[in-house]
């Protein structure tokens, strides 16, 4: 409010703005002694201010409140749409800059293409198949590389750490053969013009992008250019070297070697990091120009030379507008009149809270998220959602199989299209070279390609081969994630899209790099697996339902009339009716025989067609009350969409303080065990581990198992199962029953045996049980005490759960029975098919003892 125009305090205590509207706040004691003209000019000042009354700021919020609704939850640079698309696209895209990195190193040179997309010229093994010629010398080559440079360094008088007795050693390290008998003095001079070519190819991009000139550019293209970062580390242990610049704007090329006297950094990480800088200086550089040149044609920034650009900000109240980008090695300074802009152009920084309480819960969420997302089974249902959900925000080919098949076939690791979609930021990575040590993890892929000839001992080779296993295995969950953005690709640039057009869409189908500039959103998005993916989802759809209202109707549509023919084809089935209520929201589902089959549905897709599908229900069948609906519909939202604020870190021990699995919303400890010993609660699968680790009373093995497979996913609930193979017999514990469908590694979790051993009728008849018992527990208390009136009340208000206590009460002894023989059938020792065949009929025995009780609780409550 530092255009509010105050005439004075008409008393002590009291202001007007322009509107005439009296304002009341306090003034310090000095200031309220002061005449009139003098406490204007305070103000002035910005001694005081008028303080904005509730009125003012709902005003505020409610000026442009769609604009600061969507740059605050998902799209940080939406701002920028409205002065220039193509440089919306750039800003977005300038987040790929690690995917540029990755096109150089495994595809070939890179450089910027007429429209400012990022592509590659291809050639097999970049520079990463480069060094590998090197027959695992790369270390000792660079080192050579280094005592060269350091020498014409030295000459001019900028290197203070390298003696000439060290730089005779290192230069004299091309001399002799290499074990496969080359002369390293030939090879070396070879793979070091690869080297120039390709920091040719990055600076080329550089200066495009306006971020260094010609003449500027001259001495970090010289031969035997490598970075010399010094080996200095902050408290956190981290190497110094060039640090990303916060934002699209500010960038800047490289600072002026002084020569330190420290030691060098891994050469290999300085190089690293020189071309991560570069290009994404230069990605982020391109952007800001294009934004800020667009914005000035509409008179949305003040371009002027930095002290006037300041001043101007400062008499303006907007110290924070002032911003500027490169423009051939010279920066051109912004003051941006627009806040949405200039959060906008600074959004891109952002790289999440700090501080030690936040790396702890993000752990947390990167553990679940590794868990889970490393399973074979998420993999293939994610290829099945996003197969479908792409098709209905996107323009991409009806033809799901044909998709998945052309997009697989574009991802291969040595297409030239899948380099250009790569280089381009088209496909996202998880876990690439820029995550953990860099030079390590690049260092292994270039022995990857060294002749096994060079590997000497056996360890290594081990360790290899099981490095180049996990490395096999995250290549296919990239692919898994890319192959319909692969062929969205193929089908626009067929359309006759750009490169860069193409690689946006592609990009855009879903940008888990996107995000909201308001704290909570980013808070949550940091520490809440799957929050983001879900908000980016959900926007996504809504702007393909905008874009195409006929595709996105299309395809909406059809996902929810299969949901409803599902429904009504098996509305009078009872492995249907027994289907848990998570389970019928997040497949579609159908039987052959004596086997059921799974499909998944898309996230948001999906959860629109399992809303219609439950209301549905809700009004034409008596399966489904008003107040169940209700609960259907919150338990979609929270945890299909993954809209549960809660962080990961707490969400495993509130569930075990609640009793209750929120996703499918099975008790984690059943009603029986309540009056067991913690070290004695053990379920039929419980896990040996968590059996021996519960034996010391803390915590049971059944809460045990929930805290690994909360926390770890998939992951820690295989680790345990391994465990297992050793600990049951050393634990003498007996032996499994026979193995069902369900059991069978990825077949099981889209076949499953019927009758299913779980069921909808179980979790309600122990639910509605506890509702009943604390109802009648109450009432029996007040009885005691003799408070007649308030037990009066209570069984006027809760007569409908005191009346079924008897049905209860007998069904849980009868549930108790069961479940006492289906323990009794586990611990026996007997073949595996008989005790499959013993454990079948028990649970289906359960499973009809509650269907049994609901339907007569549902009858005497009418």
């Amino acid at each position: 409010y530092n255009n509010a125009m105050a005439t004075g305090p008409k008393k002590q205590d009291q202001t007007q703005t322009p509107e005439g509207a009296d304002i009341s706040f306090s003034l310090s004691p000095w200031i309220s002694q002061q005449p009139a003209d003098t406490q204007e000019a305070l103000r002035k000042a910005g001694v005081w201010h008028v303080p904005p009354t509730l009125k003012d700021r709902i005003k505020v919020w409610s000026t442009d409140w769609q604009k600061r609704l969507k740059q605050g939850v998902v799209d940080q640079f939406d701002p920028i749409k409205e002065y220039d698309y193509h440089a919306y696209m750039l800003a977005r895209m300038a987040r790929g800059a690690d995917n540029a990195l990755d096109g150089l190193l495994n595809y070939g040179t890179v450089y910027l293409d007429q429209d400012g997309g990022v592509d590659v010229n291809f050639e097999r093994g970049g520079f990463l198949g480069i060094m590998s010629k090197l027959a695992g010398e790369h270390d000792r080559f660079l080192a050579w590389v280094i005592g060269n440079r350091a020498e014409r360094l030295l000459a001019e008088g900028r290197e203070n750490n390298f003696t000439p007795q060290d730089i005779a050693r290192l230069k004299a390290l091309n001399q002799g053969a290499m074990l496969n008998g080359t002369s390293r003095v030939q090879e070396y001079a070879r793979v070091r013009a690869e080297l120039d070519r390709y920091n040719k190819s990055v600076l080329d991009i550089a200066e495009k992008a306006g971020l260094i000139d010609a003449e500027g550019r001259v001495a970090w293209e010289k031969d035997f250019y490598v970075p010399f970062y010094r080996l200095m580390q902050d408290e956190a242990g981290k190497q110094q070297g060039p640090i990303p610049s916060k934002g699209l704007v500010n960038q800047y090329a490289f600072k002026v070697l002084k020569g330190g006297e420290q030691a060098l950094g891994d050469p290999m990480e300085n190089i690293l990091k020189n071309w991560s800088h570069l290009l994404d200086a230069s990605l982020k550089n391109q952007a800001a120009r294009e934004s800020l040149l667009a914005a000035q044609r509409v008179g949305a920034v003040v371009e002027g030379d930095e002290s006037t650009v300041r001043q101007m900000a400062k008499a303006a109240g907007l110290k924070e507008a002032v911003v500027s980008f490169t423009d051939q090695g010279t920066q051109r300074w912004f003051m941006v009149e627009d806040p949405f802009l200039l959060d906008a152009m600074k959004a891109i920084g952002f790289t999440g809270f700090q501080g030690t309480g936040m790396k702890v819960m993000q752990k947390f969420k990167k553990w679940l998220t590794m868990g889970v997302t490393v399973s074979p089974t998420f993999r293939i249902r994610n290829v099945i959602r996003d197969s479908l959900q792409m098709i209905g925000a996107n323009p991409a080919s009806y033809n799901v199989l044909g998709n998945v098949l052309t997009g697989w076939k574009a991802t291969k690791a040595d297409s030239p299209e899948y380099a250009s979609i790569l280089a381009g930021g088209g496909v996202m990575r998880f876990g690439t070279i820029l995550d953990g040590d860099r030079a390590e993890h690049v260092k292994r892929l270039i022995a990857m390609g060294v002749d096994d000839q060079t590997i000497l001992t056996t360890p290594e080779r081990t360790k290899a081969a099981l490095q180049q296993a996990w490395d096999w295995w995250q290549t296919v969950g990239d692919r898994a994630e890319n192959v319909n953005r692969a062929a969205l690709y193929k089908k626009m640039r067929a359309d006759g899209k750009t490169h860069l057009e193409a690689s946006f869409a592609a990009r855009d189908t879903m940008d888990f790099s996107m995000q909201g500039t308001w704290a909570a959103v980013r808070f949550l998005s940091q520490t809440v697996p799957f929050f983001n993916a879900r908000l980016q989802g959900l926007y996504k759809l809504g702007r393909g339902a905008a874009e195409d209202p006929r595709r996105f109707g299309i395809v909406v549509g059809g996902a929810t009339m299969a949901s409803l023919a599902l429904m009504m084809a098996y509305g009078d089935d009872d492995d249907w009716k027994k289907r848990e209520d998570w389970d019928r929201e997040t497949f579609w589902w159908f039987k052959i025989g004596d086997k059921a089959f799974r499909i998944p549905k898309p996230f948001e897709i999906g959860a629109i067609a399992s809303i219609a599908e439950r209301g549905f229900e809700a009004m034409m069948t008596d399966e489904l009350t008003g107040k169940q609906f209700a609960r259907r519909v919150f338990s979609i939202v929270s945890q299909q969409l993954s809209m549960n604020p809660v962080p990961q870190l707490a969400m495993p021990l509130i569930e075990l303080y609640a009793n209750r699995d929120s996703f499918t919303d099975r008790p984690i400890e059943s009603m029986g065990m309540e009056r067991m010993s913690k070290s004695r609660r053990i379920a039929p699968y419980t896990s040996a581990t968590a059996q021996l680790l519960g034996k010391n009373g803390l915590v049971s093995p059944v809460q045990i198992d929930h805290l690994v497979n909360g926390y770890f996913g998939w992951l820690g609930a295989h680790v345990v199962a391994t465990a297992d193979l050793a600990l049951r017999p050393a634990m003498d514990l007996p032996g499994k029953p026979a193995w069902r469908t369900d059991e069978v590694l990825v077949v099981g979790d889209f076949v499953k045996d019927l009758p299913q051993y779980q069921s909808k009728y179980v979790t309600r008849v122990y639910d509605q049980m506890k509702e009943v018992q604390q109802a009648m527990a109450d009432l029996k208390e007040l009885q005691k005490v003799g408070a007649t009136e308030e037990a009066k009340k209570l069984l006027e208000d809760k007569a409908d759960k005191i009346r079924l206590y008897r049905l209860y009460t007998h069904a849980e002894k009868q549930l108790a029975n069961v479940n006492r023989q289906i323990k009794m059938a586990q611990s026996r020792a007997g073949g595996a098919d008989e005790k499959r065949a013993r454990l079948d009929a028990l649970y289906g025995m359960r499973n009809r003892i509650a269907k049994a009780t609901e339907e007569r609780a549902k009858s005497l409550q009418q």
